[in-house]
């Protein structure tokens, strides 16, 4: 089971799905949890630049509202992009409707078979994402898809795929 924000506690390895813990040289230690416990936990399913949680990023605003009711909140940020804000996840899109990323909390985010716990994230994208990098405090993987700032946990940002370029022109500081 996974405690706040990644530690795991209470493994059997007889069942469940596959937590992967990034290990030295690229291995991948894979302790597994009681599958009725995943359901209290905070994860993101992600098929990267396809869907997070079941939600495609061709989903238009009007899809979320349909799906979710109305936000708790709404604004817009700094890019020009209006965020609906559900709490736990925040979809934001560009004004001609299309959705350009879903951050929501992720105590385990889950990449097909594999799930990744937050506190291991950082260390997982650095040894399977040649690509990453870092940008304003976030690490960026091009491979899966996400941009969070591992030292906030559990929040994190999984993008459309026009997006990577626009993390990849963010000056560098």
């Amino acid at each position: 089971m996974l405690n706040h924000c990644g530690a795991l506690t209470g493994c059997q390895p007889q069942h469940g799905p596959i937590y992967a813990h990034a290990a030295p040289h690229g291995s991948i230690h894979a302790p597994v949890a009681l599958p009725h416990r995943i359901a209290t936990e905070s994860p993101m399913h992600l098929q990267t630049y396809e869907s997070v949680n079941g939600v495609p990023f061709t989903a238009t605003r009007s899809d979320v509202t349909r799906a979710h009711g109305q936000p708790r909140s709404e604004s817009r940020n700094t890019v020009g992009l209006t965020a609906l804000d559900y709490g736990d996840v925040v979809y934001r899109f560009q004004d001609s409707g299309r959705l350009e990323e879903v951050t929501g909390r992720a105590e385990a985010l889950h990449l097909g078979a594999v799930a990744v716990p937050f506190r291991d994230l950082a260390t997982f994208v650095q040894l399977n994402d040649r690509t990453a990098f870092d940008r304003a405090g976030f690490l960026v993987s091009p491979r899966y898809g996400i941009a969070f700032v591992p030292g906030e946990p559990c929040w994190v940002t999984a993008l459309a795929r026009h997006c990577m370029a626009e993390w990849e022109a963010i000056r560098v500081s």
